[in-house]
């Protein structure tokens, strides 16, 4: 199967996580490499995902899973830089964001 192939036919996970992502949106916030492993992981749970990040500096995968799931694939080109986020360890980024989008 091509490369291009098995990105459009991800979907469909099994297991826990999957079931309980299915359906339901997901917000990845960045475009680099840690973000495609993400965006491949989230794919299979069929959930519907929203990516932020600059378009500059995208991962050459961020770009093909956007391109190819347009169908499942949100994309808003914007970099998440605040004051607050450029003091914080990325763990505590991550966590300010999680935050941010429960309230």
């Amino acid at each position: 199967m091509a490369h291009d192939q098995k990105i459009q036919s991800l979907g469909g996970g099994s297991l826990l996580i999957a079931w309980q992502l299915k359906g339901k949106r997901v917000l990845i916030v960045g475009g680099g490499e840690v973000a495609s492993q993400r965006i491949k992981s989230v794919l299979h749970t069929d959930a519907l995902i929203t990516v932020v990040a600059p378009s500059i500096g995208l991962h050459p995968q961020v770009k093909t899973f956007i391109e190819l799931r347009k169908d499942r694939i949100t994309y808003v080109d914007h970099a998440v830089q605040t004051v607050e986020d450029l003091e914080l360890e990325e763990h505590s980024l991550s966590r300010s964001i999680v935050s941010l989008c429960r309230s």
